[in-house]
């Protein structure tokens, strides 16, 4: 029987191209980690200087000018709310938006609860969401955590003048509420991350009507006839309201904010994933 000749053995490597190779890899996995230092260090950042800026928004003053405050949606628990949101306004998750396989698991019970406190406006929320972002919902997606969107609108007082400036006021309830117009079509994960991926460059220019429609259209909304007009009469405006008034209750002081089930989870220990799964394991085993 006839045999395939063999194919000629690749050349030996020298020890000077193995160590050219070793080195290069650790470089690039070093400015992998510096990279994620970064952000996580501009993420502890805000958190203080958020802290310091939620004092004057959670005052509720207008503009710097001393204008009033174009009004926003006002909580009201029995207003309507994006499918599959919890309703309870008596729960400590009312409000919420829960998403990933561990809500529906035969173990719900006993799995932790990951909680993520956002604006849209926030641009450290964006910064958040665009780095971890999709490393939390792959554990949710995997049963491992029930994560729990918590949605503020505290920004819309505190940018009141820019974002009325700019034609788009009251900008994080509306980008919140037709947020919920996509939950309703099964575009939780998907609008959530498109709205910060849209999130305007400049701070208080606030998202559009037309923005928020056309990122419909982006993520595949099914209905876009139904959608248009969720986002157009403000069918969750209330609901915003709600999920911002917990926030208040709740003290949380700022975004992004981040706990597991209760326990706060300082924004700079993302930058070790795997140290965040042994959490929610841990959390899981009591």
């Amino acid at each position: 029987m006839a045999t395939e000749p063999k194919k000629p053995a690749s050349p030996a490597k020298s020890p000077k191209q193995l160590a050219a190779e070793a080195r290069a890899a650790s470089e690039a996995a070093e400015r992998r980690r510096e990279r994620v230092i970064r952000i996580v260090g501009t993420l502890v950042v805000v958190g203080i200087v958020g802290a310091l800026l939620a004092i004057g928004f959670f005052a509720g003053r207008g503009g710097d000018d001393g204008t009033a405050a174009t009004p926003g949606p006002t909580p009201d628990p029995s207003a309507a709310a994006p499918s599959g949101v919890i309703t309870d306004a008596a729960s400590q998750q009312a409000w919420g938006v829960p998403y990933g396989a561990a809500w529906s698991a035969d173990n719900e019970a006993k799995l932790p609860t990951m909680e993520i406190w956002e604006d849209f406006q926030c641009p450290f929320c964006a910064q958040f969401e665009n780095e971890f972002g999709p490393q939390l919902e792959a554990l949710a997606d995997a049963g491992k955590v029930k994560l729990l969107y918590r949605p503020a609108i505290f920004l819309d007082s505190g940018l009141a003048e820019k974002n009325a400036a700019a034609g788009n006021a009251n900008s994080s309830a509306r980008a919140t509420a037709a947020w919920g117009c996509a939950i309703d079509q099964d575009k939780t994960s998907d609008y959530h991350a498109a709205l910060f991926a849209a999130q305007p460059a400049e701070e208080g220019t606030g998202y559009s009507e037309q923005t928020l429609l056309d990122l419909g259209t982006q993520v595949g909304v099914a209905d876009m006839a139904r959608f248009t007009t969720c986002v157009q009469e403000g069918t969750y405006l209330t609901w915003s309201a709600n999920s911002n008034q917990a926030f208040y209750d709740a003290n949380v002081g700022g975004t992004p904010r981040v706990y597991l089930n209760g326990t706060e989870i300082p924004t700079q220990e993302f930058a070790d994933m795997a140290a965040i799964e042994a959490k929610i394991e841990a959390a899981t085993a009591q």
